[in-house]
């Protein structure tokens, strides 16, 4: 899966992370479906 990575600024990376797993029995894994990452802020 890909997972936005926000390292510092104008620095935003896509990266492929592992599939996420269940840990804890309040755990929860949701799927986005559309997101937008706004880094004007920094």
């Amino acid at each position: 899966m890909l997972a936005m990575n926000c390292r510092s600024t104008y620095r935003v990376r896509a990266e492929k992370k592992s599939a996420p797993c269940i840990e804890h029995p309040g755990d929860a894994i949701i799927r986005v479906n559309r997101a937008c990452v706004c880094i004007s802020s920094y």
